[in-house]
């Protein structure tokens, strides 16, 4: 599957391709348009896919979106059976069409919410309300962490305007014409701190997203997000992200410069949800081997380290679309090193650190 999206402001095409072989789903989200580049790197990102602000707190180890590290995040995410060649067929006769994604906020709203602030000196535990199983140490809820009605009104806004802006972005091949019903998944116990018992049953769209507002172990993440089902085409039917509250400044958040931070990170975890660059999407029973057509490790002399190179067929194509660069001069494009970050987003050096900026192209 390949979406494409021309922005009119800057008349580039953004790519996202999917790669699918049987149970293995690769899904890379190459989102480098074209404009001038902002500024050095260093919107810093936690193991798997978290957004950060701006406090100075050492990196959390409590993995990725809240998985605990030895956590497979394949593994545990409920996949609908794949499609027959018929219903292949079938749908291969229909129109793509945006997106359509619906956000909840059930969470977002309940006041009694057990991982959710409400009030200074509540005890919370965060490991716990993203993996039912996980558990850290307990954290009090500082004044920063509570969720008021106006941080509860500013993360619903900024939810909404990115799943609009997704939608109007990005298309899907095969729209998902079967109600997404979450009592027909079997979904992993680990993210029952997400459903709290609710009945996940829409109909007429192609992602729900379950939204939270929760406080995060470590201070200097402002938001993660991931998928707890796939459907047939392996495309992300059911999801969820977390806004920490702690990122949300009521008295700016009319400043057009907090506007763009805190959209662009709901976009950037959005796209997580959509599968977007995670290093754990090469996991199928381990790690992909090594070699000319997935990944290579070299070792890039100006840097004086080494670096991880996707080189999957369509990834390579659309890189060296986009960027001119050529196989005598370029290895593919590469994977973030930074320890918030490593894997599971491409190296901000080259492509920039969200979807509509990159920087000046950077062959590697």
């Amino acid at each position: 599957m390949v979406i494409t999206k021309t922005l009119n402001s800057e008349h580039r095409k953004i790519f996202v391709t999917t790669i699918m072989a049987h149970s293995l789903f690769i899904l890379f989200s190459c989102v480098a348009s074209l404009a001038a580049a902002h500024g050095d790197h260093h919107d810093y990102h936690d193991h798997d896919h978290h957004e950060h602000s701006n406090s100075l707190d050492a990196p959390s180890d409590c993995g990725g979106a809240g998985l605990p590290n030895d956590v497979d995040p394949l593994a545990v995410m409920f996949k609908e059976a794949p499609l027959t060649p018929e219903q292949r067929r079938l749908a291969s006769h229909t129109s793509p069409q945006p997106i359509r994604i619906k956000m909840q906020f059930d969470l977002v709203d309940d006041v009694n919410d057990l991982y959710t602030c409400t009030k200074v000196d509540q005890t919370v535990n965060p490991c716990q309300g993203r993996w039912s199983t996980n558990s850290c140490s307990n954290k009090i809820c500082s004044e920063l962490d509570v969720v008021t009605d106006a941080k509860r009104g500013i993360a619903k806004k900024r939810m909404t305007w990115a799943a609009n802006y997704v939608s109007n972005t990005f298309k899907v091949i095969r729209p998902r014409t079967t109600k997404i019903n979450s009592k027909s998944y079997s979904l992993s116990s680990g993210y029952d701190n997400y459903i709290m018992n609710d009945v996940i049953d829409e109909a007429d769209v192609d992602l729900v997203i379950r939204g939270t507002v929760r406080k995060h172990e470590n201070n200097y993440v402002a938001g993660f997000a991931g998928c707890m089902a796939s459907g047939a085409d392996s495309r992300c039917i059911l999801g969820y992200f977390n806004f920490c509250p702690r990122i949300f400044d009521v008295k700016t958040t009319n400043s057009p410069d907090v506007m763009e931070k805190e959209r662009r990170t709901a976009v950037h975890e959005i796209l997580h949800v959509l599968g977007a660059v995670k290093l754990s999407s090469f996991l199928n029973g381990g790690y992909l081997a090594e070699s000319e057509t997935t990944w290579q490790v070299k070792t890039n002399p100006k840097l004086g380290k080494k670096v991880v190179h996707v080189r999957t067929p369509n990834v390579l194509k659309v890189w060296r679309e986009q960027t001119g660069c050529t196989k005598d001069n370029d290895n593919g494009p590469t994977l973030e090193d930074i320890p918030m970050g490593v894997g599971s987003h491409w190296e901000a050096r080259q492509t920039g650190k969200y979807l509509k900026r990159r920087r000046s192209t950077k062959c590697s």
